[in-house]
């Protein structure tokens, strides 16, 4: 597969709403913990993108209304609530 695509994910990370790889090239391999298969490569973020990452979210915390929307914050934390209740995980896949 190409632009950044394997059998089994994405090898770029989403920083400021883009795909990218990581600024120096590195990755990692994703192994299946049950049998240690690789099931893919991720980025392996440099400082430079935890800045980058970190700039992001400090300009959509700064300049966008999300942080203003209650009915939002109110879903999450309504959602989360309902995983704990059911012991399930609260980010990602039940």
């Amino acid at each position: 597969m190409s632009d950044g695509q394997v059998e089994h994910g994405e090898v770029r990370m989403l920083i400021g709403g883009e795909l990218s790889h990581s600024a120096d090239g590195a990755q990692f391999a994703n192994l299946n913990p049950a049998d240690e298969t690789v099931l893919g490569y991720t980025s392996d973020a440099s400082p430079a993108d935890f800045e980058r990452a970190i700039a992001a979210a400090r300009s959509a915390f700064d300049n966008t209304e999300w942080r203003n929307d209650t009915n939002c914050a109110r879903s999450v934390c309504d959602s989360c609530t309902r995983r704990w209740s059911r012991n399930e995980r609260p980010f990602g896949p039940s």
